[in-house]
This record gives structure tokens, C-alpha cells and sequence, in this order.
């Protein structure tokens, strides 16, 4: 993938943050993505609107490394978490149920990596409850701002 490196948050014209949307609209950013790739026809350069969008969904979203330490062991960073569904089919996510690379056997059910794709598909009040999970494993300190949203996905201000 191309080397992009935005120096600042892109805010669209009608005053959305893409960054801060990663947090709180994932599945329209992907709409998004989707629709500016399949409007490109690879004629001309990707534009610096297509380029954001890449950098957010296929690289940043993807890698980011969590800091919270393992719920099982309590020594090793967690890398996944489990979904539990209620008897109601209403999901679940909770700190206690994170894992470390060692410890994600003792999984009660599917372990899932913390990358933001994992919130592709899922319902609106599903990606909340997710992203709240996020944003204790990640540890990013309220309130989010655009600014702060830039500094998490930009690797220069990561740990």
C-alpha cells in the first residue's frame, strides 16, 4: 500500500471528522471507501480523499496495538477479545473477556483481534459496545476529540 502519512484530521464539508467516525460510524466510512474505489478507474492518481480513507481503513484501523494487559495472566498485553451473546441475542464485550497471545485458548467462544474491522457488519448499538471496549483497551482518555482521534491511528504519536 502506497505510503501516505496526513499530517492533520480530514474533515469532510459537511464538518465530519473521518478519524473521530472511526469511532463512532464505521460501517458508513466503509460505504464511503467503497464508493470512491469503485468510482475510481486507476486512470489518475487516487486523490488525497481516497488516499485518508485507505490510510484509516486498510492500515491504521488495522494495526494498532493495545496497551490494557491480559485479564487471564495480567503480564501480557491483550491482542483478542470474545463476544458473549444474552439470552435476548444482545452482545456483550467486557474487559474480562480479553486475552493475551498465551492465554486466548481458556476463549469462551470465538477470539476476535482488536482491529476496527472487526466492526464491519455489525449493528450500530453493537459497534458502541465494541468501541467502548476499544477505547479501554487502548486506553484513550475521554473526551475524544478530532485531535485526539488523529494522534491514536498516526503511529508517530503511538507508543
Amino acid at each position: 500500500m502506497e505510503n501516505y502519512n496526513p499530517k492533520e484530521p480530514w474533515t469532510t464539508k459537511k464538518g465530519k471528522t473521518l478519524e473521530l467516525m472511526m469511532f463512532s460510524d464505521y460501517t458508513e466510512l466503509c460505504k464511503w471507501l467503497q464508493q470512491t474505489e469503485s468510482a475510481f478507474t486507476g486512470k489518475r492518481e487516487k486523490n488525497n480523499y481516497h488516499r485518508h480513507l485507505e490510510w484509516l481503513l486498510k492500515r491504521k484501523g488495522e494495526d494498532r496495538s493495545p496497551v490494557m494487559l491480559c485479564s487471564f495472566c495480567e503480564k501480557n498485553v491483550v491482542q483478542y477479545f470474545t463476544i458473549r451473546f444474552s439470552y435476548n441475542n444482545e452482545i456483550s464485550v467486557s474487559p474480562e473477556h480479553t486475552y493475551c497471545h498465551k492465554c486466548v485458548e481458556f476463549a469462551e467462544g470465538p477470539p476476535l483481534p482488536f482491529k476496527f474491522s472487526v466492526l464491519k457488519g455489525k449493528s450500530k448499538q453493537d459497534q458502541e459496545k465494541i468501541i467502548s471496549l476499544f477505547k479501554q483497551v487502548f486506553q484513550i482518555k475521554k473526551p475524544l476529540t478530532k485531535k485526539k482521534a488523529f494522534q491514536f491511528f498516526d503511529s508517530k504519536h503511538r507508543n
